[in-house]
């Protein structure tokens, strides 16, 4: 599968029309695209199954995940299990993962991984696949 784009966008004074197929050779962390979001600036965040981009317009910039020898901190076991994704009024982004949810702020490259622990009886909420913020700025999962 390949991403097309084609979507109006602000990221110059004169909208524009983006008509493109886009594929792991321009970026993309994998050709299988699982959401896609647009935030207050115009960019575009784009989930695959082998991680996260960015596009701006011109070009895709992978968004690595941070790594850790912390379990609790090592956010790059997440890459392959985000499926949706939402900004909300802030502008930070919220991804849904198979392994609970995952706040990224953009302005401050900060992220924040919330989740249940296993082997507690909550541990199945985890399982998020579909998020939506909505417009009072409530993130419904």
């Amino acid at each position: 599968l390949q991403l097309f784009l084609q979507v109006p966008c602000r990221l110059s004074a004169e909208p524009f029309m983006i008509r493109k197929i886009f594929t792991r050779a321009d970026g993309l962390p994998s050709n299988m695209v699982r959401s896609i979001v647009c935030d207050k600036q115009g960019l575009f965040w784009i989930v695959t199954e082998k991680g996260i981009c960015r596009f701006d317009g011109q070009k895709l910039y992978p968004i690595p995940l941070p790594s850790s020898s912390v379990p609790d901190q090592n956010l790059s076991v997440l890459e392959q299990s985000m499926f949706g994704c939402a900004v909300d009024s802030t502008g930070a982004l919220w991804f849904a993962t198979t392994s609970g949810l995952l706040r990224f702020i953009p302005r401050l490259g900060q992220w924040k991984w919330y989740y249940q622990k296993s082997g507690t009886t909550t541990a199945l909420m985890n399982q998020i696949v579909l998020l939506h913020c909505a417009k009072n700025g409530t993130l419904w999962i």
